[in-house]
């Protein structure tokens, strides 16, 4: 009997792919196999970005640019971060440079008169979006035509009369958020109930107690944190900048979970995240 070829595929490798390869002659056959995350996650970066604004802006980019004058969006994103604008607010602009240039058809933002400007704000109005968003194309607007007629438009540049009178009022709040939707006390505590170890459950007494948004809870690091006798201050840093928050009933919970992590003073200056190293 003929010595057997050497499997090209060993066991190991089969787990992986989630597949057995068969001769040419067979059909290959799927395996179902248990949720398995992914490697990257065992090492992750605590100084990654959340946003990852820099790869949203040069996809934006690479989309303008196939726009009619599409230079001229690039160009004022450019004016932009010359201007020191921050990298969310830059990404925000280019998400919507496409929109409005769609509408403006190759036109030169230059010659733009107030006749064609009503008529882009029509288009704006006319789409399906929030009045938020509406409010955002606006704005834009008017700072690209300052731009194009003006050369900048830092503060304190005048707005031309072409779009000096466009409104950017929002008249009504958004109505879907109402007491009726939050957290009840009583719910908090099923969820509570529903955790099975101590890092879950100090996540949802923080995220209650402080009203956290998801990227200030997850950017903080064992330093944010100092206890007391019997409350402990979190230092978050979120979308309004820079907050101290006391924290009673989860300081309790925090430290046993931080106790458990780490063997480092809860006060002391680490670089890990207890919530992404977890």
């Amino acid at each position: 009997m003929k010595n057997q070829p050497a499997n090209p595929h060993p066991p190991h490798q089969l787990l992986v792919s989630g597949s057995i390869p068969q001769n040419s002659a067979t059909k290959t056959k799927k395996v179902f196999l248990p949720f398995k995350f992914p490697e990257h996650t065992k090492d992750m970066s605590t100084n990654k970005p959340i946003h990852d604004y820099a790869q949203r802006i040069k996809r934006n980019r690479h989309n303008i640019k196939q726009l009619p004058n599409g230079q001229l969006g690039l160009q004022f994103l450019d004016h932009l971060s010359a201007l020191g604008l921050s990298s969310g607010r830059i990404s925000k602009c280019s998400a919507h440079i496409p929109v409005l240039f769609r509408i403006i058809n190759g036109a030169d933002n230059k010659t733009l008169t107030k006749t064609d400007i009503e008529h882009i704000v029509a288009q704006i109005n006319s789409r399906p979006n929030k009045k938020s968003t509406k409010a955002d194309n606006k704005r834009l607007l008017r700072k690209i035509v300052q731009h194009a007629k003006q050369g900048t438009c830092a503060k304190g540049t005048p707005i031309p009369p072409e779009v000096n009178w466009i409104s950017l009022a929002i008249k009504e709040k958004n109505p879907k958020v109402t007491p009726e939707n939050l957290l009840t006390q009583e719910e908090i505590t099923a969820i509570l109930k529903a955790t099975n170890n101590k890092r879950d459950r100090a996540i949802i007494y923080a995220l209650f107690e402080a009203a956290l948004r998801p990227s200030e809870l997850l950017t903080m690091r064992t330093s944010s944190e100092i206890f007391k006798d019997e409350y402990c201050l979190i230092t978050a840093n979120g979308k309004t900048g820079i907050k101290r928050i006391p924290l009673v009933t989860s300081s309790k919970p925090l430290l046993q979970w931080l106790e458990e992590h780490t063997q480092n003073k809860p006060h002391q200056t680490t670089t890990p995240n207890p919530i992404l190293d977890a």
